[in-house]
C-alpha cells in the first residue's frame, strides 16, 4: 500500500488535507482496470476525531489491499484543514468534496464509490449520501449513533432520501448503540438493501476485531459495486 498526503478544496473554497491509500504490487487486482474508491468519514472532532484516528487508520490498512483506494481526510477546521470547526455544519459537504476528488484521481473508477462512516462519521456519510452524489453506490456505517442531537442518526426519516445499499455494522459489546436497539430500528425501516450485521465480541473501539471490522466493510462494498 502507498499512500500520499494532498491538500483539496470545500464546496466552499477551504483547503481541506487528506490522505490518498493506493494498492501496490501484488495487492492490484490481476482483473486490472480502475479500481473503486473509498471515502472514510471520520469520528466526532469535539473529542478529538481525525483521520489520524485508531479505526479509521486500521480500515484503510486493511481495506486498501483488498482492492480499494481510499481516501481518508479531516473535516473543517480540524489538524491542518482550514476553518472552523463547527459541530455538525460544513462536515457533509467536506465529505462530498472528498468524493468528487476521489472520483477524479488518476486509477480510480468513479462510477463506484463507496462512503464509510465510523461513529459521528456514519451520520455525516448518511447525510452525505442523501444528497445523492454522482458515483456513491453504498454506505458502510460504522458503531452509528441514533437519535442524539448534531451528531446522531435520525431514527424518524433518517434513511428516506439514502438510495443506495446501506450496511451498519456494530460491535456486540457496544454500549452506546446496542445491536438490539440498531437491529429494531432496521427493521422497522423495511428495506431489503438497508442491512445491519453485529460482529459478537466487539466494542465500540474495535480493539481487538478491527480485522474482522475490515472484512466486513470491504465484502459488503465488493457485493455493491457491481456495475449494471
Amino acid at each position: 500500500m502507498r499512500q500520499t498526503a494532498l491538500n483539496f478544496f470545500s464546496t466552499d473554497d477551504l483547503t481541506l488535507e487528506g490522505i490518498i491509500a493506493e494498492p501496490s504490487g501484488e495487492e492490484i487486482p490481476e482483473s486490472g482496470g480502475d479500481l473503486p474508491g473509498v471515502v472514510f468519514c471520520s469520528p466526532e472532532p469535539h473529542l478529538g476525531g481525525t483521520m489520524l484516528s485508531p479505526v479509521v487508520e486500521a480500515l484503510t490498512r486493511e481495506v486498501t489491499p483488498r482492492g480499494f483506494v481510499s481516501f481518508r481526510f479531516n473535516y473543517r477546521g480540524v489538524g491542518d484543514s482550514q476553518g472552523e470547526n463547527a459541530l455538525g455544519q460544513g462536515q457533509v459537504s467536506d465529505a462530498l468534496a472528498a468524493v468528487d476528488m476521489l472520483r477524479e484521481w488518476p486509477g480510480v473508477d468513479g462510477r463506484r464509490i463507496g462512503l464509510v462512516g465510523y461513529s459521528y462519521g456514519s451520520s455525516i456519510a448518511l447525510r452525505a449520501a442523501a444528497q445523492q452524489p454522482e458515483g456513491v453506490r453504498a454506505v458502510v456505517a460504522v458503531s452509528p449513533i441514533l437519535d442524539i442531537p448534531l451528531i446522531g442518526i435520525p431514527t424518524e426519516g433518517g434513511l428516506e432520501k439514502v438510495r443506495v445499499p446501506v450496511r451498519f455494522l456494530i460491535g456486540g459489546n457496544d454500549a452506546l448503540t446496542t445491536p438490539e436497539k440498531l437491529g429494531e430500528w432496521v427493521d422497522g425501516i423495511g428495506r431489503d438493501d438497508v442491512t445491519a450485521m453485529a460482529l459478537e465480541g466487539a466494542d465500540r473501539a474495535w480493539q481487538t476485531s478491527r480485522p474482522a471490522l475490515a472484512a466486513a466493510t470491504a465484502g459488503f462494498l465488493d457485493s455493491t459495486m457491481t456495475l449494471r
